[in-house]
């Protein structure tokens, strides 16, 4: 499915000039992989570049076929049509919602598209009630450890229920690695808070390698923050490299920091 949808469309239609298409796919912002993997470590990760043809190739080798009616069959005669549930008062990405479901319709995965409430969406996802769905990936932190808590715990066990996307084991916390062994998700979790910093980029790295490799979730798109400025009346304001920029912690907290700290004003007339 990764091959088969063109993430800079996707982007297009959501987020224009205020996003980007998702290029490393490590459930980690795309800014914040060259800080935690190394060169070769990068080097590994599957960009999962658009390539219909290489998904195509992927089902066949699998024992998929095409039906007569376009729509991919698998190996044991079932169908490929699901249900793509999504948060409908979710302005931006209802839009990205009928993009992948135009794409893969497209590419002979059927999709029928659902939107619910995102109060009520919230829920059968909790609840597993869901065949695919579009949800937030990754969270809007600069820490990763936050990420990884809400794929591996808050999206796969659905916070306090008892389902959610069911990608881990429920009650161990343990899954598959990329080359196959056995991890503690909840350990490898706790290990990106730790002090030390090189135990937390030796979590996240391993973490990233094994979410790219397995790819429980899809990315496609990020949004940057808001932040729109009208800068020849503003004073104050720090250059575009300040730390500030890329350590933001969710929505326009940059600009309430330097508000808060009397950092930036109008401009003298």
């Amino acid at each position: 499915m990764a091959y088969a949808i063109n993430r800079t469309q996707s982007d297009k239609v959501s987020y224009a000039q205020i996003g980007q298409p998702v290029k490393y796919m490590a459930n980690i912002d795309d800014t914040l992989v060259p800080k935690y993997l190394s060169a070769d470590q990068i080097a590994k990760l599957n960009t999962y570049d658009y390539n219909p043809q290489k998904g195509a190739d992927l089902l066949t080798a699998a024992g998929f076929k095409k039906g007569s009616d376009g729509v991919w069959v698998d190996d044991k005669g079932n169908p490929m049509a699901f249900e793509l549930s999504y948060p409908s008062d979710y302005t931006d990405w209802v839009p990205v919602a009928q993009d992948v479901a135009s794409q893969l319709t497209d590419f002979g995965i059927k999709i029928t598209l659902r939107g619910i409430p995102d109060s009520d969406h919230r829920v059968t996802i909790r609840d597993g009630k869901f065949q695919m769905a579009i949800r937030l990936w990754g969270y809007p932190s600069f820490i990763p450890y936050y990420n990884f808590r809400y794929l591996y715990q808050q999206n796969s066990v659905g916070g306090t229920a008892t389902v959610g996307t069911g990608y881990t084991d429920l009650k161990t916390f343990t899954g598959k690695a990329a080359d196959g062994t056995t991890v503690d998700f909840r350990a490898l979790v706790v290990k990106m808070a730790d002090a030390d910093p090189t135990v937390q980029k030796a979590a996240v790295s391993q973490a990233s390698l094994d979410f790219n490799a397995n790819l429980p979730v899809v990315p496609l798109v990020e949004r940057f923050y808001n932040c729109p400025l009208v800068t020849d009346n503003i004073s104050g304001l720090p250059s575009d490299n300040d730390p500030l920029w890329t350590n933001v912690g969710g929505s326009d907290n940059a600009i309430n920091v330097l508000l808060m700290n009397g950092t930036i004003g109008p401009k003298s007339s």
